[in-house]
């Protein structure tokens, strides 16, 4: 894919990841794939390297995402997911949102528009990015916890470009405070927060929630069919047990 990923996590507590390259002519069956009305659910596309298409139909609100199940809860030592992705069609009437959220279908867990964000979820935190926003190219880092919305806040480097890969890191510690990667870098710096002397958004989620990894293509227009490309998934967390 050619950026620089972290497949690691800072702690002492005993952990165990998941992690899938889409090599093959399925998708491993811990991960399942979710759409609506005319979408297609994530495939494999054959192609050097693996990667799962994210095919939405051209209705708004059409979706097509990845997750795996509600198997993770940041007070049981963090929580951290990364992903490969990629917009395929180009940077139109699109969302692609990268992080955790507190279902597994039945919502893309973000909208956007200007810089108005509207939560699906109840609980999710990660990075979306929406050609509706404000900043069309660049990401923005979102959140909800318990139904109340976190701010959003745009990063300024690592705009999109149609065809080309980002690695898509989202860390979450003990208590629920949230950092974000992208290829390799820490992006999203808005609040103080102490753990690991970094910056993130403080108490982004509820700790005790139930969560799963999403990556979640959608349309915010009713023009076309739009593709996403998820390279690879990797997940970690602390275990319960």
């Amino acid at each position: 894919m050619g950026v620089t990923t972290q497949f690691d996590m800072v702690g002492g507590t005993t952990r165990y990841g998941l992690f899938d390259d889409f090599l093959g002519a399925v998708i491993n069956p811990l991960f399942g794939g979710v759409s609506t009305n005319s979408g297609t659910a994530a495939i494999v596309v054959a192609q050097e390297d693996g990667v799962v298409g994210l095919i939405t139909g051209a209705t708004n609100g059409n979706y097509s995402l990845l997750t795996t199940g509600l198997n993770y809860k940041a007070n049981s030592g963090g929580m951290v997911m990364e992903a490969g992705v990629a917009p395929i069609t180009n940077l139109t009437g699109q969302d692609i949102f990268v992080g955790f959220t507190d279902t597994v279908g039945g919502e893309s867990p973000f909208t956007l528009s200007g810089v108005t964000l509207t939560s699906n979820a109840t609980d999710a935190v990660g990075l979306l990015w929406s050609s509706a926003g404000t900043a069309s190219a660049n990401w923005y880092a979102v959140s909800v916890k318990g139904d109340a919305d976190g701010s959003v806040t745009p990063i300024t480097t690592n705009a999109l470009v149609a065809g080309t890969f980002q690695a898509i890191r989202v860390e979450v510690n003990t208590n629920g405070d949230a950092y974000f990667f992208i290829n390799g870098t820490q992006v999203g710096m808005d609040n103080l927060a102490s753990a690991r002397g970094q910056t993130g958004r403080l108490n982004a989620i509820t700790t005790t929630v139930a969560m799963t990894p999403i990556a979640a293509n959608a349309t915010n227009t009713g023009s076309a069919a739009r593709t996403a490309h998820v390279d690879y998934m990797y997940v970690q967390k602390g275990r319960k047990n």
